[in-house]
């Protein structure tokens, strides 16, 4: 079996999962206020590398299922759902809300596979068997890494002028 160069190899394979993770976190404002949502994002973000495990034992079964396992968009709404069901039971989240999230973070993560990995994706199995790759941004990965701070300090930062905003309100009403 002919073998893809993959970018994100047996030493960067958990760094740019978590990359992923902190670009879902970072997004996630825009979809809702919600902190308890914060977690589940970022583990979504990170969710479809799950089928990277095995360059840790079998880089053959490595390059055969990772990208082709958990890549599909589907997988966001798939997994969503129950995602969005345990955090309702659990911590009373509204389900609508949690699986826009979940399913979100979760489908950034190949998107953005496509564009900055040459490792193609099957984006919508099982309607569509083609895979994608338009490794447009391969070259600025290594650019992700300075913004990791920023991107996890930008929903603290919008958290924390939300609430001042909020107490200035309350202080010229009160």
């Amino acid at each position: 079996k002919t073998h893809i160069y993959c970018p994100c190899s047996k030493h960067f394979w958990m760094p740019f999962t978590l990359v992923h993770g902190v670009i879902s976190f970072f997004v996630l404002p825009f979809f809702t206020k919600d902190r308890r949502l914060w977690l589940p994002a970022f583990i979504a973000g990170m969710l479809p590398d799950i089928d990277g495990f095995p360059i840790l034992w079998d880089m053959e079964l490595f390059y055969a299922i990772h990208h082709e396992l958990l890549h599909p968009l589907i997988y966001g709404i798939v997994l969503g759902i129950p995602a969005a069901l345990l955090l309702n039971y659990f911590f009373k989240i509204d389900k609508a809300k949690s699986l826009l999230v979940f399913a979100t973070a979760f489908m950034l993560h190949p998107v953005f596979d496509v564009f900055f990995t040459n490792w193609p994706v099957k984006l919508f199995w099982p309607l569509y068997n083609e895979q994608f790759s338009y490794p447009f941004f391969i070259d600025y990965n290594l650019l992700l890494w300075p913004l990791v701070p920023v991107m996890v300090a930008v929903p603290f930062i919008i958290d924390y002028f939300r609430n001042r905003a909020k107490s200035g309100a309350l202080h010229q009403n009160g």
